[in-house]
């Protein structure tokens, strides 16, 4: 057994109430930055969403949050808590084609406990998800390829012609494991596929689709000239774009059951009650439009 060690600030890693006893303890975050435009609090990642008129007006209020008195750094101190300042993110989303390119990539934050360059590259990652400055989703749509094929991979190890894994294990560790990890938060960044359109014409899917036949060809031995849709019916799997569909339909079906208590609950009622709008529709309108 080790010795035992008297910890200053941290918490035990693998306690089950840890996360909620930490939600408890950092839940002063959101009272010290209720006046920003909104600010996003899950455990240890916290989230500042401010708008103005250029980046430099954005810029000053998430200095005068930070370093003001009681600010973040004050409430910091107070608590026996040190942020990571070489893990703070910036991002600046806008959509226009003419801004100011000294801001996006010079920002300086001068804090109390680090003097460091926060850069603002075109891309910010939060809770597993990359936003990028023009909300397009294509580095996530191109991570989430990326995350896929690694998980074909991984598969095609287990899946040995002479010592390799039964084909109805490998299908159910690709429905288990693959599919929810490779589609996580597919509903808030792909647009709910036109089950009238045929799959090639469903823009994200192509590659999926591709992705999936890897999976069924090691599940079933078939020919690699075998066509996908007979692959899926021997592996037992839904083709993609359904697949798709129900894991996008689940998600809407967790959003509809949120109790009135749930911070997002008015948001989610709102899509509901306007299900689609002229222009800015969210992926919420999306997918309430269309199921």
């Amino acid at each position: 057994m080790s010795e035992l060690r008297i910890l200053a600030s941290g918490l035990d890693q693998g306690n089950p109430s840890s996360s909620i006893l930490f939600l408890i303890y950092n839940a002063g975050l959101i009272d010290i930055t209720q006046d920003a435009a909104l600010s996003l609090l899950f455990v240890n990642d916290s989230t500042l969403l401010l708008t103005g008129s250029s980046f430099q007006v954005t810029h000053t209020a998430i200095q005068q949050t930070t370093t003001r008195e009681g600010g973040v750094l004050n409430w910091a101190t107070e608590h026996n808590c040190e942020f990571g300042i070489e893990k703070f993110q910036l991002c600046n989303f806008t959509r226009r084609r003419v801004c100011d390119t000294s801001l996006l990539l010079y920002f300086g934050w001068s804090t109390r406990q680090c003097n460091r360059m926060v850069p603002a590259p075109p891309t910010a990652q939060f809770l597993g998800v990359l936003f990028d400055n023009e909300l397009w989703w294509g580095p996530q749509r191109a991570a989430v390829l990326v995350k896929g094929q690694r998980w074909v991979q991984q598969v095609s190890r287990l899946a040995r012609p002479s010592k390799g894994t039964s084909g109805a294990c490998l299908r159910r560790l690709y429905i288990l494991q693959a599919v929810p990890r490779t589609l996580y938060a597919t509903d808030l960044f792909l647009t709910p596929p036109d089950l009238t359109k045929p799959p090639s014409a469903l823009h994200g899917l192509s590659k999926m689709r591709s992705l999936q036949r890897q999976a069924t060809l090691l599940m079933t031995g078939g020919l690699h000239s075998s066509p996908a849709d007979a692959l899926d019916v021997l592996a037992g799997l839904l083709p993609s774009h359904i697949l798709l569909t129900k894991h996008q339909h689940c998600a809407l079906l967790q959003y509809c059951t949120l109790p009135k208590t749930n911070p997002i609950y008015h948001i989610v009622s709102f899509s509901h009650n306007h299900r689609w709008l002229h222009s800015h529709n969210a992926p919420l309108h999306l997918l309430f439009h269309a199921f």
